[in-house]
This record gives C-alpha cells, sequence and structure tokens, in this order.
C-alpha cells in the first residue's frame, strides 16, 4: 500500500509549494498504527513535507474511504476554530484521494511531538505549564460547536448495561474489582438525573493526539461525529495521562496530580457536581479498558493486573 501511495501521489497530487507533478518520495519510514497509516512525503524540487494518512486494516478497507474523506472533512470545517497563525490548531488540510477503496488524507507537516514525549524532556513547572494549554484547546473545540451546549445527562444506564454485557464475567471473577463494580453502579444512580453541558466530542481526545513545538498546539484525529457531555474527552484525556504518568512523571502521583490541576485549570471551572462525573466517567472508562485487556489472553491480563488495577483503584477511592 505505501508504494502505491507514493504512485498516486506522482499521479494526481500537485505539489502545494512549487506546483511540481511528479516530485514525490517518502521522506520518513510508514508508521503503522491499528486503524491507518502515516508515512512523510518530501518535494524532491521545493522541500515541501507532507504526511499522508490512509487506512490500513481489513476492518476498515470496505468504508475507508468514507472513514478518511469525513475525517478530511471534519479537518476542512476546524479551520475556522484554529487559525493557523493562533497559538491553537489542527493541521492543514492539503487534498484527499481514494486508492482501491483506501482514503488517503494529505496534510502539511507539522514538526511537533506529542506531550507525553515533550514532557519527557521537561522538569519541573515547565512539565506541568505543557497541559494547561491542552485544556484550553479542548474548551475552545466543545465551545465551538455550531449548535451550542444543550443539558444532557451521563446516560449511566447505558455504560453499565454495555460494560456489565462486555466485561462483566472478567471483572466480576475476582472480589476487589466487584466491589469496585458495585461502587460505580452505586454511584450511577445518585448522578444519573445530573443534567450537565454536552457538545460535539472529539472522540478520542489524549496526550497522544495533542502535538507541541513548544510554541503550538495541534490537536489531531478530531471526530465530532456526536455530542456527549464534556466530561467524557476530559476523562479521556487524564486517564491516558495516569497510563502514560510512569514513563515521564518520575516524582509519582503527586507530579501527576500537579499536572491534572494544569489541565483542568485550564480547560475551566468544573462545580461539585461536574467534578464527580468526571470522576465517573474516568472509573467508568478505566473498568472498560481493564476488561479489554484481560479478554485478550494471559499476558495482557498480567499487564491489566500491574499496570491498570492500581490506576482503577485510585480513581475508586475518588469516587
Amino acid at each position: 500500500m505505501n508504494a502505491n501511495i507514493g504512485q498516486l501521489l506522482n499521479r494526481r497530487f500537485e505539489c502545494p509549494g512549487c506546483h511540481a507533478s511528479g516530485d514525490w518520495s517518502a521522506s520518513a519510514r510508514a508508521m503503522i498504527r491499528e486503524a491507518s497509516t502515516i508515512q512523510g512525503f518530501g518535494c524532491r524540487r521545493c522541500r515541501e513535507e507532507i504526511v499522508v494518512k490512509t487506512t490500513q486494516t481489513a476492518a476498515c478497507a470496505a468504508r475507508g474511504g468514507q472513514l478518511a474523506q469525513e475525517e478530511y472533512r471534519v479537518l476542512c470545517e476546524l479551520q475556522a476554530v484554529f487559525p493557523q497563525d493562533d497559538e491553537f490548531g489542527t493541521l492543514v488540510p492539503l487534498g484527499y484521494l481514494e486508492l482501491n477503496g483506501y482514503g488517503a488524507m494529505i496534510t502539511r507537516k507539522f514538526d511537533g511531538v506529542d506531550l507525553v514525549r515533550h514532557a519527557s524532556k521537561l522538569s519541573g513547572g515547565r512539565k506541568r505549564g505543557l497541559f494547561r494549554p491542552a485544556g484550553l484547546l479542548l474548551r475552545r473545540l466543545h465551545d465551538s460547536c455550531p449548535e451550542g451546549y444543550r443539558p444532557q445527562t451521563l446516560r449511566v444506564e447505558d455504560k453499565v448495561a454495555y460494560l456489565s454485557r462486555t466485561y462483566g464475567a472478567r471483572l466480576r471473577s475476582d472480589r476487589a474489582t466487584s466491589n469496585i463494580c458495585d461502587q460505580l453502579v452505586e454511584e450511577a444512580t445518585r448522578i444519573s438525573a445530573v443534567q450537565l453541558r454536552a457538545t460535539w466530542s472529539h472522540g478520542d481526545f489524549k496526550p497522544e493526539n495533542v502535538l507541541c513545538d513548544g510554541h503550538k498546539y495541534m490537536i489531531l484525529d478530531t471526530q465530532l461525529g456526536t455530542r456527549g457531555v464534556f466530561v467524557y474527552d476530559l476523562a479521556s484525556f487524564l486517564n491516558h495521562l495516569l497510563l502514560a504518568s510512569p514513563g515521564f512523571m518520575r516524582s509519582g502521583i503527586g507530579e501527576y496530580q500537579q499536572v491534572e490541576e494544569e489541565f483542568l485549570n485550564g480547560y475551566g471551572f468544573l462545580n461539585g457536581q461536574e467534578l464527580n462525573a468526571l470522576r465517573w466517567a474516568q472509573l467508568y472508562f478505566m473498568l472498560c479498558y481493564w476488561g479489554r485487556y484481560r479478554q485478550r489472553g494471559p499476558l495482557s491480563g498480567i499487564y491489566a493486573n500491574w499496570r491498570i488495577r492500581p490506576v482503577v483503584q485510585k480513581l475508586a477511592a475518588q469516587l
């Protein structure tokens, strides 16, 4: 597929810098992700650099073009929300092509790294300060929803039913985890009627989907396909931050709490009900992660017990 993409570019995509045709060559090895392949290309004439994202899994092949085209449409729509001369932005969309049922989204290259990798190079206040703009970035995305905010509940009944149906047997297999599931259900009954702000959802907001070059923050993989209560995007980010924290937070949980505070302060004030809803959403998502890993087999189960179980216990203690 990678060779075909290079051929496709050379046949059908003109360089946006010098308008040359047929002068694209791969500038980096392809990065294979769960549902896509990402590869950089450069123009041999003017050195313009682009990134091409294509779908690559068999599961997406049937709808690959549609999925990539929708992501490209969202990226174009977000240009009005995040002007390119601003502190926050999105990748610059340059074109969209299709080949054999696969969609190829073309963007200008951004020389930044994700927040986890960036944070690993910093210390103290500079590391903590890296995450406040991420909160501001997400708040701008939520505030920009054309329909505005609407009141909505967390729909906890649906979430609890999904957890029980999909991972219940695994999670109920030991007493400690079963007790945490009971705690989640009990808290769900208390917050089920609480009305919260709903807006369009990023869908996969996490530190790995925010790039930073030291000055500008770029949001990746924005979906906007559904509306949801705003705390679900916050919960996704904080949970991924918790799982990644041992790699770049050498001072332990105290440092994580400071980073979390910076992120939430950047997003904006959460009242007591909103904070309770956030903690519930975090525990729900983390139990889903735990159940999913334990279903994959013994080795994944070992990882789940080593890495995810302590996080589940921490979140349960906060609820």
